[in-house]
């Protein structure tokens, strides 16, 4: 027999071993445990001008991301920014995960394309020369059209 086999030092260095053992398990099982995330700050239904837009966010624990079906690279420090053309009207863009576990996630975003107003001038001249039809559109300004999250694409 062991003479420290009865010790009290003996007992609380073999529970602190074991309670380390368990919490490191708990922390490289965190993945497994919470599975994939997305975070896109732009959560809401948001409303642009610009016909071209990059949404920015994060996807921590997973092995794959995907908008609308298309791969979406993601940078190691799990950031990625993904350029969408949008049409007139009505958007819907889901970004769905998955982990090397099986679990998934999915986030999806609304975005109302509103195309900049357009005028329509008529000229016509004095004389019989055929009528001449110009198209005046205006614009907004970036900053104005854009919301955290999505931004017009440069």
């Amino acid at each position: 027999m062991l003479p420290y086999r009865d010790s009290r030092v003996a007992i609380v260095v073999f529970t602190a071993f074991f309670i380390l053992v368990v919490a490191y398990g708990i922390f490289e099982g965190r993945a497994l445990l919470l599975g994939p995330q997305i975070a896109i700050p732009a959560m809401a239904t948001t409303e642009v001008h610009d016909p071209l837009i990059t949404i920015r966010g994060t996807a921590t624990h997973i092995a794959s991301l995907t908008m609308n079906g298309v791969p979406v690279e993601v940078t190691e420090s799990g950031s990625f920014e993904a350029p969408y053309a949008l049409s007139p009207g009505y958007n819907k863009i889901t970004f769905d995960a998955s982990d090397k576990y099986g679990g998934s996630a999915s986030r999806t975003i609304e975005v109302v394309y509103t195309p900049p107003a357009t005028s329509t001038l008529t000229v016509q001249s004095a004389s019989s020369s055929p009528v001449r039809t110009i198209t005046a559109t205006s614009s907004t300004s970036a900053a104005a059209s854009s919301s955290a999250g999505v931004a017009p694409a440069r």
